[in-house]
Protein backbone atom coordinates (compact mmCIF):
# COMPACT_ATOMS: atom_id res chain seq x y z
CA UNK A 1 0.00 0.00 0.00
CA UNK A 2 2.71 2.11 0.96
CA UNK A 3 3.73 2.29 -2.63
CA UNK A 4 0.61 3.39 -3.88
CA UNK A 5 -0.28 -0.31 -5.36
CA UNK A 6 -3.62 -2.07 -4.36
CA UNK A 7 -3.31 -5.14 -2.35
CA UNK A 8 -4.82 -8.24 -2.89
CA UNK A 9 -4.33 -10.08 0.02
CA UNK A 10 -6.08 -13.53 1.87
CA UNK A 11 -8.32 -12.34 5.11
CA UNK A 12 -5.89 -13.60 7.94
CA UNK A 13 -4.18 -12.56 10.15
CA UNK A 14 -3.61 -8.48 10.78
CA UNK A 15 -5.09 -8.12 6.98
CA UNK A 16 -8.75 -7.63 7.48
CA UNK A 17 -7.88 -3.74 9.80
CA UNK A 18 -4.99 -3.05 7.11
CA UNK A 19 -6.81 -3.77 3.79
CA UNK A 20 -9.74 -2.02 3.44
CA UNK A 21 -11.71 -4.19 0.53
CA UNK A 22 -12.99 -2.30 -2.14
CA UNK A 23 -11.25 0.51 -1.26
CA UNK A 24 -7.48 0.12 -0.57
CA UNK A 25 -7.33 -3.68 -2.22
CA UNK A 26 -9.16 -6.98 -2.45
CA UNK A 27 -9.12 -9.30 0.23
CA UNK A 28 -10.29 -12.87 -0.35
CA UNK A 29 -10.87 -15.52 1.87
CA UNK A 30 -8.27 -17.81 3.04
CA UNK A 31 -6.99 -20.87 1.65
CA UNK A 32 -9.20 -19.50 -1.73
CA UNK A 33 -7.35 -19.76 -5.06
CA UNK A 34 -10.03 -19.27 -7.17
CA UNK A 35 -10.76 -16.05 -5.00
CA UNK A 36 -7.50 -14.86 -5.58
CA UNK A 37 -6.96 -15.72 -8.81
CA UNK A 38 -10.50 -13.93 -9.76
CA UNK A 39 -9.18 -10.72 -7.24
CA UNK A 40 -5.77 -10.52 -9.63
CA UNK A 41 -7.69 -10.77 -12.86
CA UNK A 42 -10.33 -7.60 -11.68
CA UNK A 43 -7.04 -5.50 -11.31
CA UNK A 44 -5.41 -6.49 -14.19
CA UNK A 45 -8.32 -5.69 -16.20
CA UNK A 46 -9.06 -2.95 -14.41
CA UNK A 47 -6.57 0.33 -14.71
CA UNK A 48 -8.70 2.91 -13.40
CA UNK A 49 -9.36 0.36 -10.31
CA UNK A 50 -5.82 -0.29 -9.90
CA UNK A 51 -4.79 3.61 -9.93
CA UNK A 52 -7.78 4.56 -7.36
CA UNK A 53 -7.07 1.96 -4.81
CA UNK A 54 -3.20 2.18 -5.39
CA UNK A 55 -4.06 6.07 -4.36
CA UNK A 56 -6.06 5.27 -1.47
CA UNK A 57 -4.13 2.63 -0.45
CA UNK A 58 -1.01 4.99 -0.17
CA UNK A 59 -2.90 7.84 1.44
CA UNK A 60 -4.14 5.00 3.95
CA UNK A 61 -0.38 4.18 4.80
CA UNK A 62 0.58 7.49 5.46
CA UNK A 63 -2.42 8.56 8.00
CA UNK A 64 -2.33 4.95 9.75
CA UNK A 65 0.84 3.43 9.32
CA UNK A 66 3.32 5.97 10.13
CA UNK A 67 5.80 5.36 13.21
CA UNK A 68 4.78 8.45 14.82
CA UNK A 69 0.97 6.91 14.46
CA UNK A 70 1.90 3.41 15.51
CA UNK A 71 3.33 4.83 18.77
CA UNK A 72 0.26 7.04 19.71
CA UNK A 73 -1.63 4.15 18.87
CA UNK A 74 0.33 2.04 21.09
CA UNK A 75 0.61 4.73 23.84
CA UNK A 76 -3.13 4.68 23.99
CA UNK A 77 -3.60 1.02 23.93
CA UNK A 78 -1.41 1.23 27.25
CA UNK A 79 -3.18 4.03 29.04
CA UNK A 80 -5.70 2.43 28.55
CA UNK A 81 -5.17 -0.96 30.20
CA UNK A 82 -3.17 1.35 33.13
CA UNK A 83 -6.01 2.23 34.05
CA UNK A 84 -7.59 1.37 37.35
CA UNK A 85 -9.99 -1.47 37.44
CA UNK A 86 -12.58 -1.76 40.14
CA UNK A 87 -12.04 -5.31 41.10
CA UNK A 88 -7.88 -4.79 41.15
CA UNK A 89 -6.76 -3.28 44.66
CA UNK A 90 -4.69 -0.37 44.83
CA UNK A 91 -1.44 -2.96 45.76
CA UNK A 92 -2.15 -5.38 43.22
CA UNK A 93 0.62 -6.02 40.74
CA UNK A 94 -1.17 -4.43 38.08
CA UNK A 95 -1.48 -1.15 40.10
CA UNK A 96 2.22 -1.42 40.80
CA UNK A 97 3.17 -1.96 37.11
CA UNK A 98 0.71 1.04 35.77
CA UNK A 99 1.33 3.47 38.88
CA UNK A 100 -1.91 3.48 40.22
Amino acid sequence: MAAGLPVVASRSGAVPETVVDGSTGLVVEKNDAPALARALAILIDNDQLRRTMGRAGRNRALQQFTWDRIAETMHARYRSLCRKPESVHADSSIGRTCGL
